[in-house]
């Protein structure tokens, strides 16, 4: 999870990142999808603006990647 946009940014330009392709939401305001052709591969990544969001955004997170990862 890449928490605030000069993070994601600044992930994304570290790995040679082309785009984010977004597959959909965890939450509001919270999406999901992966960095495309990356240094590491099709990335799975999970953003979160740092400036808002609600206090239980971090456990939703969790909860979301326990049920599409088992873990």
């Amino acid at each position: 999870m890449l928490t605030g946009g000069d993070i994601a940014i600044s992930t994304a330009n570290a790995l040679g990142s082309s785009g984010f392709l977004i597959k959909g939401e965890v939450a509001p305001c919270i999406p999901y999808g992966s960095l495309l052709t990356s240094s590491i591969g099709q990335t799975p990544v999970i953003t979160k603006a740092g400036g808002f969001g609600s206090e239980a955004a971090l456990a939703e997170v969790l909860l979301f990647i326990e049920e599409r990862c088992g873990g």
